[in-house]
């Protein structure tokens, strides 16, 4: 993933894919030209840190999957908030 912030939260947002989450790259500078795009896309697609992202994109799809299926624990967050709301 190449983020390039607009406004807003965006930047943090970026920030969050590039640094915490490590599943990839804020555009050089902020501004994505040819450039910029061509070195980002080499380093996703040609580099070890690449392969690393690509790993880890993976580990949290599956960790979203279980969590938003029948028995995960953002469809059970959800029906407790549902069951809270619905008895107040």
């Amino acid at each position: 993933m190449i983020c390039r912030p607009f406004f807003g939260d965006q930047r943090m947002t970026g920030r969050m894919v590039e640094e915490v989450w490590r599943i990839g790259l804020l555009a050089e500078g902020g501004i994505l030209n040819k450039n910029g795009l061509l070195n980002s896309l080499e380093l996703i697609l040609e580099h070890e840190r690449g392969e690393e992202m690509r790993k880890k994109a993976h580990e949290l799809k599956d960790l979203v999957h279980n969590a938003a299926g029948p028995n995960g624990s953002a469809t059970r967050d959800l029906r407790d908030l549902v069951d809270l709301i619905s008895t107040s």
